[in-house]
């Protein structure tokens, strides 16, 4: 649990850098700029924030397969099919919701 905590930590200072670049581009015109989740009119669907907020923490919920199928349990010859399966359902239900357009 450390190192994928480490690696959240890591990933939203990776994200500041990129918006402190971004914002300093020519022609940048704000957050609809830059490709980042979002609702409402950055929203494909146009959904609101509670439909937002839902879907993330539902599709959240998935990415405990990342932690079962590297538990020593686990078959590893499977992982990478799980693993798959997981890309496969969380990007067509979450982008359309939460991502600009």
């Amino acid at each position: 649990m450390p190192g994928y905590i480490a690696a959240q930590v890591l990933g939203t200072c990776a994200e500041a850098l990129f918006y402190i670049d971004a914002t300093g581009a020519t022609g940048w015109t704000g957050a609809v700029g830059l490709v980042v989740s979002g609702y409402g009119d950055t929203s494909q669907g146009r959904d609101n924030l509670a439909s937002g907020v839902v879907t993330e923490v539902a599709m959240t919920f998935f990415l405990l397969i990342i932690l079962g199928t590297t538990a020593e349990r686990a078959p590893q010859a499977f992982a990478p099919i799980a693993l798959g399966f997981r890309l496969t359902l969380i990007h067509p239900i979450s982008i359309p919701v939460t991502n600009p357009t």
